[in-house]
């Protein structure tokens, strides 16, 4: 009898010590289920569109996260694939970018700014070309 309350015991402390290594302590790294806080690039001023009814468009904001960087403007032609279309250089100072394109009826289109230091890669779509 003595021996089977010994051994009971002993499971006893050994299940307990296992269970209490095996719970993490709140301030652990995410697990599957969660994610880390993500910073993306903040763009300050965005706007799009037509540039006077020419049939060519224009982008362009202040990438203030992103100085000295090239912002990528990409094309999604109908049942296609992002492709980039041109790469342009933000302002070293302010951050500021513009850039003109034109494009066929139906194509989407978005600017990507690479990650840099804390912030992650950051895509905005800007619109898609409408023809009427």
């Amino acid at each position: 009898m003595r021996f089977i309350r010994t051994i009971t015991l002993l499971v006893a402390a050994l299940t307990a010590t296992l269970l209490g290594l095996s719970v993490a302590p709140s301030q652990a790294a995410p697990s599957v289920g969660q994610t880390a806080a993500v910073q993306y690039h903040v763009v300050n001023n965005l706007s799009a569109g037509e540039i006077r009814n020419s049939g060519k468009f224009k982008v362009s904001g202040n990438a203030i996260t992103y100085k000295g960087k090239k912002v990528i403007l990409q094309r999604k032609n109908p049942g296609g694939s992002w492709r980039t279309y041109t790469r342009k250089a933000t302002s070293v100072t302010t951050g500021h970018f513009r850039i003109r394109f034109d494009g066929r009826c139906g194509s989407a289109w978005r600017i990507v700014l690479k990650a840099s230091g804390p912030y992650a890669k950051t895509t905005i779509k800007i619109g898609k070309i409408r023809c009427y």
